[in-house]
């Protein structure tokens, strides 16, 4: 019966359409020629709705759209159903017909269901006199965007999901009421206009009876009437009903889309000015900037730091490097603003020996240039490298850590991070870890005072059988290496095998901290791993207690007992205390 791929989807409509063939006189009938009939008798008039109408004209372009997709198909359906009397040709004539399959009921269903959710995607524009149009979102949001912030239409989000809401609850009733008259239109083969006709004017249609006719300011193509653009800019409509605008005179632009009159013509800026609108009145391009074009809204920088002469430049020709005007060109070395010799930018541009220029690297900025000066507390390079300053204390004084010509002294430490720089001379003793800038005086340690025999000599020296904690610009703790302090730990001469926590013999670690026979010792997991930041000299070693155990199948050489399990608790809870560290006298 069918042909192509639409025939198991077709199957139900064709029969409903056999039945309005063979029974014309059905109540179903009557019904649809009495709501198809717009000028029957008893009809209530129907006010426009602007919302409303606004849904139906851009359903229908929905609807177009949609229909476009297949209007180069091919495709039929073949609702013939019987034979008549009539033989042709040996053969009888079937009653029904063939129709196209894109100007079929079955496919104005299919996009009377897809419509309405495309309303999701639009939004309302009221810009155009006696009409709420609706557009998709982006294009709304392009339009407004030429007014001023102060008189475009805020939609935020909360207020565009209630209309789109709206958009779709409108567009399904619209279908609702009126599915028949889509149908007649998809099967006419109604365009655009004709099916906006058809579906949204009328006595009943949300739209109205008839088109209104564009207002002043706005235009159609379709013979004048709704619904209509704005005239555009540059161009103007005085009447109503119009087709198209009438454009300004040459040099003439209106400032906004949908003028009614020609006196909102004004003249647009010449070259060399501008406005916020690009019309007058309009102010000149400021110095060191130029516009070529007419109507403009802004200027164009010179390029390459250069400057104009006066305001008002049209060309980028009239930009040129002018030395002395603060605007460092590429042309230039540095422009300080002056023509002035002895300030470090000479009357040429150029850098002047022994002078240190910053913002070089900034093309149409203001150079700042100086003559580098020892002792005047800014420490810097000349930029030609004949001038180097390591430091720069506010003085030529010697004796203070920066000399009279600008250079570290020995011995001293000082902060080259600053542009005055600040000095100190470093001295063994004072609690404070340091190393001189120039290298020559360095601290091992510093433990506050120069004592030797504490860990840390008069010199700032590591000493054998300590261990250190410290670290530069702290002072330095000193402890001695001792047995039973829980800490197995190596200095010179000073060493430790193991450190059990305690001092006693026969539990694997002797009372000097050796290895007895028939131990071994490893360190105790989730012990301290020795002293933090430690130091000491070379070959020094710290790290945690030792958990020593009787090596499986060693006899007891020393006649001892074994290894009591409580040895290193029971100096917790009242045995053999271990010595605590002693810190070295501050």
């Amino acid at each position: 019966m069918f042909r192509n791929t639409w025939a198991t989807k077709a199957t139900l409509l064709v029969a409903l359409s056999l039945l309005c063939f063979i029974l014309p006189t059905s109540e179903a009938a009557k019904k649809k020629k009495g709501k198809g009939n717009k000028n029957a008798k008893g009809a209530k008039k129907a006010g426009s709705d602007p919302l409303k109408c606004g849904v139906c004209i851009a359903a229908v372009a929905e609807i177009q759209k949609e229909l476009q997709t297949t209007e180069n198909s091919t495709s039929t359906l073949d609702l013939r159903w019987g034979l008549t009397a009539e033989v042709t040709e040996g053969r009888a004539k079937r009653i029904g017909k063939v129709i196209p399959y894109k100007r079929s009921e079955l496919r104005s269903i299919e996009v009377m269901e897809k419509v309405c959710e495309t309303m999701k995607s639009y939004a309302k524009y009221e810009r155009v006199k006696g009409e709420i149009q609706l557009m998709k979102t982006t294009n709304v949001t392009a339009l407004e965007a030429e007014y001023p912030e102060a008189q475009r239409i805020k939609r935020d989000s909360e207020e565009s999901q209630k209309d789109r809401s709206k958009f779709e609850r409108f567009c399904e009733e619209l279908v609702e009421k009126s599915e028949e008259s889509i149908v007649q239109s998809v099967r006419n083969g109604d365009n655009n206009s004709a099916m906006v006709d058809a579906v949204c004017y009328g006595e009943e249609a949300v739209c109205g009876k008839e088109r209104a006719k564009c207002q002043p300011g706005s235009y159609s193509s379709y013979m004048g009437l709704a619904p209509c653009s704005l005239c555009e800019q540059g161009t103007y409509q005085t009447e109503e009903g119009q087709t198209g605008c009438v454009e300004c005179a040459a040099g003439f632009n209106t400032s906004l889309r949908g003028s009614a009159s020609d006196a909102n013509c004004t003249a647009i800026c010449k070259p060399g000015s501008f406005s916020d609108n690009g019309l007058e009145p309009c102010s000149p391009c400021g110095v060191g900037a130029y516009q070529p074009e007419a109507g403009s809204k802004q200027c164009h920088a010179c390029p390459d730091g250069k400057n104009t002469e006066a305001t008002g430049a049209m060309y980028v020709t009239e930009c040129v490097s002018k030395c002395g005007d603060g605007r460092k060109s590429t042309e230039e070395e540095c422009d300080d603003g002056n023509v002035y010799p002895g300030d470090g930018c000479d009357h040429q541009c150029k850098v002047e020996a022994g002078s240190a220029c910053s913002f070089l690297s900034s093309v149409g900025s203001k150079s700042e240039c100086n003559k580098v000066v020892c002792g005047d507390g800014k420490r810097q390079n000349s930029t030609d490298g004949t001038v180097i300053e390591i430091c720069d204390d506010g003085n030529v004084a010697n004796g203070d850590g920066c000399s009279s010509t600008c250079g570290v002294e020995p011995g001293f430490s000082c902060d080259l991070n600053k542009d005055k720089t600040e000095c100190h001379e470093v001295k063994c003793g004072d609690g404070v870890q340091e190393i001189s800038s120039d290298g020559s005086r360095d601290e091992k340690c510093d433990d506050g005072n120069e004592k030797d025999g504490d860990g840390c000599d008069s010199s700032c020296k590591l000493e054998e059988g300590f261990i250190c904690s410290g670290r530069y610009g702290q002072r330095t703790l000193c402890y001695p290496v001792t047995c039973g302090d829980g800490l197995r730990e190596t200095s010179g001469s000073k060493q430790e095998a193991c450190d059990d926590g305690n001092t006693e013999d026969g539990d694997g670690c002797s009372s000097t901290c050796s290895i007895e026979s028939g131990f071994q010792c490893e360190p105790m997991s989730g012990s301290r791993r020795g002293r933090s930041n430690a130091m000491g000299v070379e070959g020094f070693l710290t790290q945690g207690m030792d958990n020593c155990t009787r090596i499986p199948g060693s006899s007891n050489e020393t006649g001892g007992e074994e290894k009591k399990e409580g040895g290193f608790f029971s100096n917790l809870f009242g045995g053999s205390k271990a010595t605590e560290p002693q810190a070295s006298e501050l």
